[in-house]
Parts: C-alpha cells; structure tokens; sequence
C-alpha cells in the first residue's frame, strides 16, 4: 500500500477508533433520566462532536436544568468515566494504525473527548507510541462541529491542508474538517480494517 500524496491523516477518537458510541449513548440517556428528561437518538446524534462542557450547556438551556453547570459537568463525567472501563477499541484499529506507521504517514488524534479520559483509552489500548500530535477537547473553546479543532491540529502539526485526510464518524466532526478546509472520510457503521484501506488508496489515486 503506497499513498505518498497524503502526509497527515487526522483520526477522530469516539466511533472511529473505539466502539463507545452505544456506551456514550447510555450515559446520555441515564444523565437526562436522573432530571426527569427523557432523552432521544436525534438529539444525541447532534451531541456527538461537541466537548462536554458545550454538550452541559446545551442540556442545561434547553431543559432548564436547575442545577450549577459545574454539578452537571461532574455528574456526566462520572458517569463517562465508569462507561469508559466497558469500552473496546473497534476491531482493526490497532493493526489500522501500525500499518499507517509502517506506511510512513503521520498520524493526529483530534477528538472533543476531555485530555484526561482519551489519554486513559490511549495507554490502556497502547496507542500513544502511532501518534505525533493531539488536539483534546479541552484544549479549545470551540469544538466540532466548528472547524477550531482541525485549524489547531493543522497548526500544531505544520500539516498542508491538501495533503492531509481526517477520518471522521460524525456529521459534526465532518462538518468541522471540511470547514477547516480538510478532505473528510465520514465512516460509514460498521466500516472494518480493509474498508479504510480501500478508501484511502482510491482518495490516493483522486489526488494524484
């Protein structure tokens, strides 16, 4: 597998490398039960890019939760940080990313997820060796769907725009690629090992 057109490939984290989606679902479906609200797959699915303290402020304004954004911020993390001990990487991804390396691409991880609980996933799957650069969702004031993360990952990598793919399971996250300027792969469900290679080596021949 040969893709020397493409330099930089910038992974998402949740949905794409590791099979949380459904665990992250419960969390959110249990958070709003906990105040009475019950929750739905429509609303969840726009959730899914935002970091958590927007996704706080979000439930908070629109179901007036009566309680301080800092209490809610902790009860919803607690509740990630025991899902997060359910959680498994999705199948291939570890041979997916040491392919990419054996390839010579470098590799990015951009995700909305908080320092602390991606850095958790990363040491307990051993991935931190695949990846030169990290952009969290702390460390930004907007997340996905705006395009701060990927214009962050872009600078802090000294990455060409054209020369760069994300991969991305989220509307919002592929929102936030495009509008970052970046060509985005949008995961379809259930997408295995061989399927990302098949579309990075025909996004490959597009571009030469």
């Amino acid at each position: 597998m040969t893709m020397n057109n493409i330099k930089w490939i910038f992974f998402d984290l949740d949905g794409t490398l590791v099979d949380n989606i459904p665990e992250l679902y419960r969390v959110y479906i249990n958070f709003l039960k906990n105040y009475g609200i019950k929750g739905n797959k429509k609303e969840f699915e726009r959730l899914n890019g935002p970091s958590l303290t927007e996704i706080i402020s979000i439930l908070k304004n629109k179901y007036h939760i009566d309680r301080s954004s800092k209490r809610l911020f902790a009860d919803y993390l607690k509740q990630i940080q025991i899902a997060y001990k359910k959680m498994k990487p999705k199948k291939h991804s570890r041979q997916l990313l040491d392919i990419l390396n054996k390839n010579g691409y470098k590799l990015a991880l951009v995700t909305s997820s908080p320092r602390n609980l991606s850095c958790l996933l990363l040491k307990q799957y051993g991935w931190k060796k695949f990846f030169k650069h990290y952009v969290f969702g702390d460390d930004i004031f907007h997340s996905k769907p705006h395009p701060s993360i990927y214009k962050v990952c872009l600078k802090k990598t000294k990455a060409i725009a054209k020369q760069t793919l994300v991969i991305e399971d989220s509307k919002n996250g592929f929102k936030s690629a495009t509008k970052a300027g970046l060509k985005c792969v949008l995961l379809k469900k259930n997408v295995n090992l061989h399927n990302i290679i098949k579309i990075l080596n025909n996004y490959e021949r597009q571009i030469i």
